[in-house]
This record gives structure tokens, C-alpha cells and sequence, in this order.
């Protein structure tokens, strides 16, 4: 069976923030960002479950050759992509607001 993949709306937002962010760094670079990003994706679609658990609920799947992370959760047939966060961020801060999240996102 085929797994739905959902994002939580401000996940485009983050995107473009850091897409934007490292063009402003080097020409080209915030495309490699958004590369790294969706083969992060395309890894969470078919293998959902191989990321480690980070709170007993959600997942965290890091990015090649950037400190940013993909936190996600899975139920029944759909995966749920609720944020993408720098590596350097406070965990409580990223368990507050995946959560806050996930609640909303039902």
C-alpha cells in the first residue's frame, strides 16, 4: 500500500527561508540545499520508518552536506512532515514546536 506524504504549510516557508539564506551565500547553494532536502524526502517516502525516533512519537532524518534535520511522524497510511530544523537548535524548543504541530495538523 502507497503512503500519503502531508506537510504541515509553514515547512514551505522554512524552505524558502533557507533556500534564500544560502543563494545569498554562494549562487547555486541554496539549490543544492533544496536537492538535499528532497532526497531527504524521497528517503522518508520509501523508507519511512528507517529514521530514529527523537521523542518516542517523531522522527528526525538529517541532510547531507547541511546541518538542518526533516522531523516527521508516521500513522496509518500517510507520513507527516512537520518541520525542517538547523542541527544547532535547542531540542526542547524543536519538541515543542513538532508537537504543537502534530496536534495541529489532525
Amino acid at each position: 500500500m502507497k503512503r500519503q506524504l502531508s506537510y504541515f504549510p509553514v515547512v514551505f516557508h522554512e524552505l524558502l527561508e533557507i533556500h534564500n539564506w544560502y543563494e545569498m551565500k554562494s549562487t547555486g547553494l541554496g539549490f543544492e540545499f533544496d536537492r538535499a532536502f528532497f532526497e531527504a524526502i524521497n528517503q522518508i517516502k520509501a523508507f519511512p520508518f528507517s529514521a530514529p525516533y527523537v521523542n518516542g512519537i517523531d522522527r528526525r532524518k538529517f541532510l547531507k552536506k547541511f546541518p538542518y534535520c526533516v522531523y516527521y511522524y508516521t500513522e496509518d497510511c500517510r507520513t507527516i512532515i512537520l518541520a525542517i530544523f538547523h542541527t544547532s537548535r535547542a531540542e526542547k524548543k524543536i519538541s515543542k514546536v513538532i508537537k504543537q504541530r502534530r496536534k495541529s495538523f489532525k
